[in-house]
């Protein structure tokens, strides 16, 4: 299965030329899953993707986390800022001129 590296987390995407093949699945798994990475276990990951709880133990560490439960908090807050910083269309305001409301669209 080919992922598109660039729909990948830039915490992922940073590192993803120097994983391994099972890393580089289970890095697409997780990209794929992301609004589900709250309530995914060790267990559910690593019957998922076929590997043991100590490979994904491994990837953690070799991401910079001592383990799942500080890489998940770490990707969602990146979600959470990503997402907070495309919500510019919010601050339309009634003054606003059309070119002015149009680049907050886009934005």
């Amino acid at each position: 299965m080919t992922h598109a590296i660039s729909k990948f987390p830039p915490l992922l995407r940073s590192v993803y030329p120097s994983l391994t093949k099972k890393e580089k699945r289970l890095a697409a798994y997780i990209s794929d899953h992301l609004y589900q990475l709250g309530s995914i276990t060790w267990n559910v990951l690593a019957e998922s993707n076929d590997m043991s709880v100590v490979t994904i133990s491994r990837f953690c560490k070799k991401m910079g986390f001592l383990g799942l439960n500080e890489l998940k908090l770490a990707l969602v807050q990146q979600q959470s800022q990503d997402y907070s910083g495309s919500l510019d269309y919010h601050n339309i305001e009634d003054n606003d001129d059309y070119a002015t409301v149009a680049e907050k669209i886009v934005n």
